[in-house]
């Protein structure tokens, strides 16, 4: 499981993937790109190696920016 703090609250919450996003289903192989701000997660499937890519907007929700199946 991943937590993200959320500083307003002082609270952490449990990070979800956003409703109707295809792959694994959680967040495994986590790789964060602080530059960029983005969370990048692998997993395999089979034989093929899933990656998708998310970002955060301005009101704190995750969001997929790049998927690549």
């Amino acid at each position: 499981d991943v937590f993200i703090y959320n500083k307003l609250s002082k609270q952490f919450t449990k990070l979800t993937t956003p409703a109707g996003a295809k792959g694994c289903g959680e967040f495994t192989n986590l790789k964060l790109n602080a530059e960029r701000k983005e969370l990048s997660t692998t997993c395999k499937s089979g034989a093929r190696w899933l990656g998708y890519t998310y970002k955060f907007n301005k009101a704190g929700k995750i969001y997929l920016i790049k998927d690549e199946e």
